[in-house]
């Protein structure tokens, strides 16, 4: 098995990628990794609640409850793909994923995102910051799932 690569982000945006509702994930740095990529969600709850547009797509994705997201623990995996400029891909994402990134900005780098499996139950474990190393094989009902991706 290669390696796979992981990377940890806050919640709700760990889960709303392995839900599928974030195709994109946006950072100010782009990689030439592609492949495997554990959804690690770290010790950090961030929502924005006074956000109506934001809260509206979150409970439509059905996070109902934000409060009861898994934290500090691997969510599940996906296949990187290429890094865009951010505003490149604003013509092909409906209204919930703008919602959910920050594609505006000369430094914005669009992560393409794909085929999410969850991981059940989540990982518990520390994450750390940039792309790391993952430290555990990956079960077989995941990879059974990425068959046909990796």
């Amino acid at each position: 098995m290669p390696i796979v690569k992981a990377i940890t982000l806050y919640q709700p945006w760990a889960s709303l990628i392995i839900l599928g509702f974030k195709r994109f994930e946006t950072r100010s740095w782009g990689s030439q990794y592609t492949g495997l990529l554990v959804i690690h969600a770290g010790k950090t709850l961030e929502v924005n609640t006074a956000d109506a547009n934001f809260m509206n797509h979150l409970y439509a994705s059905g996070i109902t409850d934000y409060r009861k997201l898994p934290l500090s623990a691997a969510v599940g995996v996906v296949w990187k793909g290429k890094c865009y400029r951010g505003a490149s891909v604003l013509p092909h994402i409906d209204e919930r994923e703008k919602a959910f990134g920050n594609f505006n900005g000369p430094d914005r780098i669009a992560w393409e995102l794909a085929n999410p499996v969850a991981f059940d139950p989540p990982v518990p474990m520390r994450g750390k910051q940039g792309l790391w190393d993952w430290p555990l094989p990956l079960p077989d009902d995941v990879l059974a799932m990425l068959q046909y991706v990796i």
